[in-house]
């Protein structure tokens, strides 16, 4: 002690020089390890769990997906966060899918997430939304202008999710508007289960060239919802509205409808090139002549990072219509837009 205290120097530098190994050598990775029924081993990082599929994060491969029910046995480095069936939230280092209970091991068939994100345990909100507008003109012989735009934002808790949407169509030739139209919808869905959920909804329309001056259709519905994911999405619904049309010149109407509805999307090319497609159809219970049938189909492809170009097909048909309108309508949508 006495020989290192009259040595400040070097015992200064016999105590850095572990210290800087320490600092300047790379930290030891993250290492899961998941070992398959066939018997093969990965290893890697595990990322998340849901929907049938886990993603692991690897040194040779990038993000690879792995069946859930390929998995025999899960061990970890650092615990995992894993939501159960019963709800519960717990931490856990090691997974097996064996029939008897192992250590404390946490069975794989009562894992619904491994990860799961804030809303599903009922810890925050998931928000997504786009904003998509296009605009084309034309100067010189013809004067013609057309402005599209539409937007959607979406709010999901665990037993929740809010959807408020609008869109808006303008065309002018010569300087004289040929074509405007406005639409908006309001939504709330609540989950009694994960697939079972009930529906609120209202919708408005407006469109002077159709001798709409507001259509309303408000109603319940019941849905199901086949899959919920950033990669793809499948639900229906099925309820009773009570549609009011008010027109410029013609009678106004109101009466109760049957409503099916489909929503649906996903990535053709891993979050490069989605596809989408939406309908709802209305079917008078006093006349089943009132029909009214409305979709949206196209394709959004990511430009970069959350820029996104989309073409769509939106068609229209309202099986009465006002004196001298016509009864179907499509529209080709261009548009540039920003999602998250």
């Amino acid at each position: 002690m006495l020989k290192l205290l009259a040595n400040p120097c070097q015992t200064l530098l016999a105590l850095s020089v572990p210290l800087l190994c320490c600092l300047l050598l790379p930290g030891q990775a993250r290492s899961d390890e998941i070992l398959l029924h066939n018997g093969d081993r990965i290893t890697g990082q595990i990322l998340k769990k849901e929907n049938g599929v886990v993603a692991v994060e690897t040194s040779y491969g990038g993000t690879i997906s792995i069946q859930w029910d390929q998995v025999a046995h899960i061990s970890t480095d650092q615990p995992l966060e894993v939501y159960l069936k019963d709800k519960s939230l717990v931490k856990t280092t090691e997974i097996d899918a064996g029939q008897e209970e192992r250590g404390d091991a946490i069975q794989a068939s009562e894992i619904l997430y491994i990860n799961p994100p804030p809303y599903l345990t009922g810890a925050g909100v998931l928000w997504s939304g786009r904003l998509n507008a296009g605009f084309w003109a034309k100067d010189g012989n013809t004067q013609q202008k057309r402005f599209n735009f539409d937007g959607q934002v979406k709010a999901r808790t665990e037993k929740e999710r809010y959807t408020l949407a609008a869109s808006h169509i303008l065309v002018e030739d010569e300087g004289e508007k040929t074509e405007e139209s406005t639409t908006g919808l309001a939504k709330v869905d609540h989950f009694f289960s994960k697939k079972w959920y009930g529906t609120a909804q209202v919708t408005g329309e407006k469109d002077r060239f159709k001798d709409i001056d507001l259509r309303l259709i408000a109603g319940l519905g019941v849905g199901y919802q086949f899959w919920e994911s950033k990669n793809l999405n499948l639900a229906v619904e099925s309820g009773f509205d009570y549609i009011t049309t008010d027109y410029i010149e013609a009678p106004d109407e109101e009466y109760p409808a049957w409503r099916w509805a489909l929503d649906f999307d996903k990535f053709l090319v891993k979050e490069r090139l989605q596809a989408f497609h939406h309908h709802q159809l209305n079917v008078g219970l006093e006349d089943t002549e009132d029909l009214l049938f409305s979709s949206q189909t196209g394709l959004r492809m990511v430009v970069m990072a959350n820029v996104n170009a989309t073409a769509q097909i939106n068609y229209d048909w309202d099986n009465q219509p006002a004196e001298d309108t016509q009864r179907g309508d499509t529209t080709y949508i261009f548009s540039v837009g920003y999602s998250w």
